[in-house]
């Protein structure tokens, strides 16, 4: 394989492409040949979603007609750096073109918006492609606009057309001797096999058990004595037990065509094929050692009916009177539908009282009025890998934890919630949230009155409020990275005691138009308490001329704080640091 056309350096702009705003970049083959794959250098702001690239023919030098050959790649895996970078996107099965006759790459985020959207590199002064130029659509396609001095950075690449005497391996004899092809011996041999009505429970299944493991699982009980040589295996055959999943949920080839119908009769480990499953009520888990495991995130989807008439929660673990533990939910998308007409989701994900380890892994949990997740009185939770966010409402949550401890928030992309994690209650307790990326909420996380919270090696950027903010609560906040152009208050600490702020990276922040903002703040009042015997260590706080917070640490109160401030760095807030209260400990901290 070879690289033909291409334009790959001297780039100083970009084109965003997001909706039905959609680029392209034309260009024309030399020689003829297939094109196997693309090369685009790109870069992302929020999540684009999925992005599709294609060929198209071309009329009058703009894109027309149907795709010629295409591929897809997830947004989310594309660098947010401003520079860009180069991604490899393969056209499945290609395409051929002609020498001498333009044809156009066509990229489009449909899913995207002017928050979440994919840029594409161009030389937008003086570019030196002749061979095409950049062309961009407001319509997803329907009309487009050239545009002579810019060309996009691409690389397309393939091999030389197909010979009319190259030989394909399937369509040689199988021997010297036989005039079967190879091809329709491998055929004919399947057949047989699946014809056997000895190899398998049934005529017709010998290949569908060798697909998945889930499927596998389902038909163990198809492995017969007969197939078993003496001394292999103890029993006459393989039970129900020799299974992991117990049945199969889809829309028309499993065993039970909602979820809710294999939990009412008994079922435990429930495997959810590819689909969309619409539901009216609530899916109620009311039983221990359950496991409801879709495909994925992105092609198993709970989808709420738009027609319904009652608030709903999508999933409910427990009845808060039973003691229900061990349940695992995963790859699965779990969507609220916020533009429902009718009634709305009020919570993804619903967890009771008296449930007890709870696995919530690999999901996609989105467009949920009230929230994603709700957790009360009850611990021991794991939350990990799972992408929450765009919920609706003016105060929505990502995850709510209330009542709760023991939990561990681990690993999760967090977008476009009002709170992203909210924790209340002083029966909240070691609760953990280490891993996540969080970003454009309201505030990323809020603690109130919640005790001894770990918060550790996340990151934050594109918070309007503060990030961070403890009222009346105690935790430990590490190793975090916090920029981006953050607007208010960083790390706020509002009658908070007995909290380490330690080894953080703040840089970029406290925009907003309020120009007191603060890096670390303790404060507090006589009502809710001042933030007392509180350390704040190690930390890295870095400001441009162009986003600067006037202060970098501050204690606002006279109060006798207690508090410890010490092996700081602190460059560029107009105040470094500053306190008021008579009795902080404060040294060896660096400041310019």
């Amino acid at each position: 394989m070879r690289k033909y056309q291409y334009y790959n350096t001297d780039d100083d702009a970009d084109r965003d492409i997001y909706g039905v705003n959609w680029s392209g970049q034309t260009f024309t083959p030399e020689t003829g040949h297939m094109i196997a794959n693309v090369r685009v250098k790109l870069f992302r702001v929020g999540d684009p979603s999925t992005i599709t690239v294609s060929i198209k023919a071309t009329s009058g030098g703009k894109p027309v007609g149907a795709d010629l050959c295409s591929g897809i790649i997830e947004g989310n895996t594309i660098t947010d750096d401003a520079g860009g970078d180069w991604y490899e996107i393969s056209m499945g099965n290609g395409c051929e073109v002609t020498a001498g006759v333009q044809y156009a790459i066509v990229i489009q985020a449909s899913a995207g918006d002017v928050g979440n959207k994919l840029s594409w590199r161009t030389d937008a002064s003086a570019p030196t492609y002749t061979g095409g130029l950049y062309c961009g659509s407001s319509d997803s396609g329907t009309d487009w606009n050239t545009y002579s001095g810019s060309d996009a950075m691409f690389e397309e690449w393939g091999a030389g057309p197909p010979s009319p005497t190259t030989v394909v391996w399937g369509a040689l004899a199988k021997s010297q001797i036989s005039l079967e092809k190879i091809e329709e011996a491998i055929t004919r041999m399947i057949q047989d096999h699946e014809d056997d009505p000895d190899a398998h429970i049934e005529v017709g299944e010998s290949l569908q058990s060798h697909k998945a493991s889930a499927i596998i699982d389902h038909i163990a009980d198809s492995i017969i004595t007969d197939k078993i040589k003496d001394g292999e295996i103890s029993g006459i055959k393989i039970g129900v037990s020799g299974k992991f999943f117990e049945c199969i949920v889809a829309a028309s080839d499993g065993d039970y065509t909602s979820i809710q119908d294999a939990l009412d009769d008994g079922k435990k480990r429930i495997y959810v094929k590819a689909g969309v499953y619409t539901i009216s009520s609530t899916i109620l888990i009311e039983s221990s050692d359950v496991v409801i495991e879709g495909e994925g995130w992105n092609s198993t989807q709970i989808l709420l009916d738009p027609l319904i008439s009652a608030n709903t929660d999508l999933f409910q673990f427990g009845d808060g009177m039973t003691e229900y533990k061990n349940l695992i939910l995963r790859k699965l998308h779990i969507n609220g539908n916020k533009d429902n007409v009718g009634a709305f989701t009020s919570w993804g994900i619903f967890l009771t009282a008296n449930t007890g380890r709870v696995q919530i892994s690999d999901c996609q949990i989105e467009q949920c009025k009230t929230g994603a997740i709700k957790i009360t009185y009850s611990g021991a939770h794991n939350i990990f890998n799972n992408r929450i966010g765009n919920q609706d409402g003016a105060t929505s949550y990502g995850i709510w934890l209330d009542n709760t401890y023991g939990n561990r928030i681990i690993n999760n992309l967090f977008w476009s919630n009002y709170y992203s994690i909210y924790i209340e209650s002083w029966q909240a307790a070691e609760n953990i949230i280490t891993g996540n990326e969080f970003q454009t909420s309201y505030r990323a996380i809020h603690i109130d009155s919640a005790r001894r919270t770990i918060i550790t090696s996340n990151r934050f950027y594109r918070h309007t409020d503060n990030v961070i903010h403890l009222h009346k609560a105690r935790g430990t906040i590490i190793s975090n990275n916090a920029g981006e152009l953050n607007d208010k208050n960083v790390f706020y600490l509002w009658g908070a005691t007995y909290t380490k702020i330690s080894n953080n990276a703040l840089y970029g922040n406290c925009i907003g138009a309020d120009a007191t903002y603060t890096e670390i703040m303790l404060s507090g009042d006589v009502t809710d308490g001042y933030s007392l015997h509180n350390i704040v260590d190690g930390n890295t706080i870095l400001e441009t001329a162009a986003n600067r917070a006037l202060y970098g640490i501050r204690e606002n109160s006279a109060n006798d704080n207690k508090n410890t401030i010490t092996s700081n760095t602190v460059i560029g807030p107009d105040n470094l640091i500053s306190l008021q209260g008579a009795d902080t400990e404060i040294g060896h901290n660096i400041t310019a």
